[in-house]
Formats: structure tokens, sequence, C-alpha cells
């Protein structure tokens, strides 16, 4: 029961509710579905598999879908509620770039699910993929084009250069994350003729990605140059340049290794179609080469040029891991005397962690960049005849976001518990004594 004139715990929890979930609902709430969803797909398949990794990964795939139906759930509260919410998410310069995040994790939502059912249900794998293909093409597309091409009224028209941080690349790198999605589960296709056409959709979307982010990327740099490191509140977001290129390098990798498996495997028929029949032309009748000999020399290719496209893109990661790891260090102490308060831990404390930047939404951005330069690590390594130096380095980057994850998670359960810790505390009134 309340008192008169003062508000009971439901009035005030549902305030805060509508305060900080519903009219203050921000696409970046699906951040989490991300980083919870890659860690527990890396959980799944670490490097160096256990079992026990295994059930941790399942149970981190319950924070993810926690995550997607909780944030799901708000964003439409939201939107229905308040009238212009749909087409700032969708619009906005500043927040529409986070509604590739819910892409990116439900995508990841059903490469778990793949890994659970394998062929078992491959077809509802695959439909379920084609609405991540149509989200991330929203994202890519629309999202983009809304967001930052579109003329807008007023002085919206005028983009301030300082605004161009990395989550510019949140809707490209949909793309990215789609076509490694496919090329999970591309050999479990029931035809052939499935397989070749979602191979050639694959890398239609893994191209498109990498060209615009490339583009990006330079905007990115340019801006670095200019205006140098990010602000606190921003800094995190400097792992994110790292997502498009691990992602990147990941989804080519399975690109060449499926091209090579189909080529290897169905050689008579590749060297008899219609389609290509300047290989029969060239490789067999000019050069003297038998067919089986052609689909091993044509598979051979595949995963030379695809493999050295990826380690272009891991190797950039690796530099751009760096800058990020020092862009957050130079906002900390002892690296700095002049931290923004703001944003730093206990700063009028004497405590060791005085100085640190404090627990924010913004760790968040950490977690799934990391998680594709542990997947694109591991699977070079594959490539490479289980290379120990290329595993090592995927454990390594799978090992951070696992610990950042759930240092975010606990972040996430301390806030919840101070949050309903002052709504049961009833105000206290002032009085005069």
């Amino acid at each position: 029961m309340s008192t008169l004139g003062t508000p009971g715990i439901y009035e005030r929890l549902m305030e805060v509710i509508d305060q900080r979930l519903v009219k203050g609902f921000h696409p970046a709430f699906f951040v989490p579905i991300m980083g919870t969803g890659i860690a527990s797909c890396i959980l799944y398949r670490f490097p160096y598999p256990a079992e026990w990794l295994k059930v941790c990964g399942v149970i981190m795939f319950g924070f993810a879908v926690f995550f997607f139906l909780t944030s799901m759930f708000f964003f439409t509260w939201s939107c229905l509620k308040y009238k212009g919410y749909w087409s700032k998410f969708n619009s906005d310069t500043a927040i529409a770039p986070f509604m590739g995040c819910l892409a990116m994790g439900y995508t990841t939502l059903v490469n778990f699910l793949y890994f659970l059912t394998l062929k078992r249900w491959i077809i509802g794998i695959y439909v379920l993929w084609w609405i991540a293909v149509l989200m991330s093409l929203y994202c890519a597309i629309v999202v983009f084009y809304f967001a930052l091409i579109a003329k807008k009224h007023g002085n919206q028209n005028e983009l301030d250069p300082r605004n161009l941080h990395s989550v510019l690349l949140l809707p490209i790198v949909t793309l990215t994350v789609v076509a490694s999605s496919g090329g999970l589960f591309l050999q479990d296709l029931p035809t052939l003729n499935l397989k070749i056409t979602t191979m050639f959709f694959i890398y239609i979307l893994w191209s498109n990605a990498i060209a615009l982010a490339t583009i990006i990327l330079a905007v990115y740099f340019w801006k670095l140059l200019v205006y140098k490191v990010p602000p606190t509140n921003m800094v995190f977001t400097s792992f994110l340049p790292i997502g498009v290129l691990g992602q990147g390098a990941f989804a080519i990798l399975l690109f060449g290794k499926n091209a090579a498996t189909l080529v290897a495997d169905h050689t008579d028929t590749l060297i008899t179609s219609d389609h290509i029949r300047f290989l029969n032309e060239v490789g067999i009748k000019g050069l003297q080469i038998s067919g089986n000999d052609l689909g091993a020399i044509l598979a051979s290719i595949f995963v030379f040029i695809t493999s050295f496209i990826a380690l272009l893109l891991i190797s950039f990661g690796y530099f751009c891991t760096v800058i990020a790891i020092i862009s957050c260090l130079s906002k900390i102490r002892p690296f700095t005397k002049n931290y923004n308060r703001k944003f730093a831990y206990h700063p009028h404390d004497t405590h060791k962690l005085r100085g640190l930047i404090g627990f924010n939404r913004s760790f968040w951005a950490m977690t799934f960049p990391l998680g594709t330069m542990s997947l694109s690590n591991t699977e070079l390594s594959v490539l490479f005849g289980d290379c120990n130096a290329f595993k090592v380095v995927g454990a390594m980057y799978g090992t951070s976001l696992i610990v950042i994850v759930l240092v975010c998670i606990g972040g996430v359960v301390h806030t919840g518990i101070k949050d309903m810790t002052s709504i049961i505390s009833p105000p206290q009134e002032n009085s005069k004594v």
C-alpha cells in the first residue's frame, strides 16, 4: 500500500520501467544479444573443446534468448506507445545504426540452433537464416540510407565529422554475419542446386559488406587522424572495426572451404555444365588436364585465394585490436592524470580502482568484435592443418570475449539489483528537527 501522496512500489516500478526501458529505449539494448550469442557459439565450439564448455555454451545461449525476448518486448512496447519512435529508430543518425545489433544478435541465435540440431532440422534453420538475411539487408540498405544518406528537414542534413564514430559500421557488419552463418550449414542443405544458389548469394552479401565497410573504415580512420581518440563514453566503440574484419575473414574462409568441397565432390557435373564451358575447353582440352585433376586444382585455387584474403583482413584486425586497447588505456589511470571523472569508477575515492572507467552499456561494444576474431583465427588454424599459432590466438580472443561478457552480465545484474533496491526502499522525506 502507498501513503497519501507517496507512490507505492508498483507505481514506482512502472515509472522506472517506462522511463528507462520504454520511453528511454535505445536500439543499443540489442547489443547484449550479440555478445552473449557469439559467446555461446564460441563456448560450444571452443578451439580446445571440452564437454563442460558445451554446457556453458548452452547456459550462455539461455542468457542470449533472455536478452532477445526482453529487448524485443520493450522495443515493441516503445514503438506502440510513443509516436515517432519507429521512425527515430530507423532514421536518426545517432540511434539507427544500432538496429544492426538486432539482426546480428538474431543471427547468432540461429547459428547456435544449428549447432544443436545440425542436419536434423536443416530446412528450419534455412528458413530462419533467410529471415536473418532480410533483416540484414534491411539494416544495410534501408537503415543505412535513411540514417546516413537521405536528406532530412532543417539543419539535420549537416553531419558533424566528430560524430562519425565506428558505430556506423553496425548496419554493414550484418551482411558479413549472415554470410558466415550461411556458410556454416551450407554443406548440409539437401540439394546441389540449393547449395550453389545459396553460395552465390553468400558471396554477394560478403562482397557488398566488404566494399562498403572499406569506405566507412577510411572515413573513420580519417576522423581518428583529425579528431583523435573517441571520448571516454565512446572509447569502447574503438573495437567495432575489428568486427567487420574478423567476421569478413570468417565468412570468406567458409566460402572457400565450401566452394572447394563442392568442386571436389561434383567435378563431373562442373566440367559438363554449359554455364562454365570455358573451363572444359581451356582446362581439359587446352592444357590436357583430366577432369579429376581439374577439380582438385580448382578446389586448391579457391582455398588459396580465400585464405589469403582472410589473412589480410585478420592482419588488419590485429592492428585494430592494438589500437583499440591503447585507446582504452589512454583514458584511465595511471596512463593519464586527467581522466574523465564523469565516467570514472569512484572518482573521489582512494580505492585502488580509482580512475578506471565505471561499468556502462558501452562495455558490450567489446564483446562481438573479439568473438569474430576468435572465429576467424580458429577457422584459419583448421585450414592450415590445425596450426597451433592461430588456434592459440583464437583461444585468447575467445577467452577475452567470455571474461568481458561475464563482467557485462554481472554489471547488468548489479545495476538491476541497485535499481530494485531504490524502488523497494520508500523515498526519504526531508524532516526538520
